[in-house]
């Protein structure tokens, strides 16, 4: 049961600071020579940049599809909620006196292992949300280049190879 105790709290209190540490708090942007923070809080993702791609109206509708999929999911927060009561369930199971001993351990496991799953499943699917709504920043900050100046340079830069393997690297020619 020790084991099972640490790993939880590994599973619900660490994994989620590791994949989301360094997410998007203080993110900056250059524009000429100068940083710009381009998060002014975390429900105002994007916000520091408005002022620059307001100038052009495909950049800044890219910027306001951006901000409004950042938006509260109550979907989320559901499944998370839920895996974790699961995960509560599982740890403080009351063992009931008309079922076996190895009943319970598949009961318990079952409320485990389910409610570890869904904590897991929740995680990757707001990685991925978020993943792709990055894209729509990057696509506002691309827009407003081909237009307008002064260039705005978001860091870190990272740009898609095509394969799925992203680098660190970004070179303008």
């Amino acid at each position: 049961m020790n084991q099972n105790f640490v790993l939880i709290i590994i599973l619900t209190f660490l994994l989620p600071r590791i994949l989301f540490g360094q997410e998007t708090c203080g993110r900056i942007a250059y524009i000429n020579y100068q940083e710009v923070m381009v998060d002014a809080s975390s429900g105002q993702k994007g916000e520091g940049l408005r002022y620059y791609v307001n100038k052009d109206p495909i950049a800044k509708s890219y910027l306001d599809e951006y901000q409004s999929k950042n938006s509260f999911k109550w979907q989320t927060a559901a499944i998370g909620t839920v895996g974790s009561l699961m995960l509560v369930t599982g740890i403080f199971k009351v063992s009931s006196s008309d079922r076996s001993g190895m009943d319970r351990i598949k009961d318990q496991k079952f409320w485990l292992i389910g409610g570890s799953g869904l904590i897991a499943f929740n995680i990757l699917l707001t990685r991925a949300l978020e993943s792709s709504n990055e894209d729509l920043l990057q696509k506002s900050v691309e827009e407003y280049n081909k237009r307008n100046l002064p260039r705005i340079y978001l860091t870190p830069f990272i740009s898609d190879t095509g394969n799925g393997v992203m680098t660190g690297l970004s070179k303008e020619f």
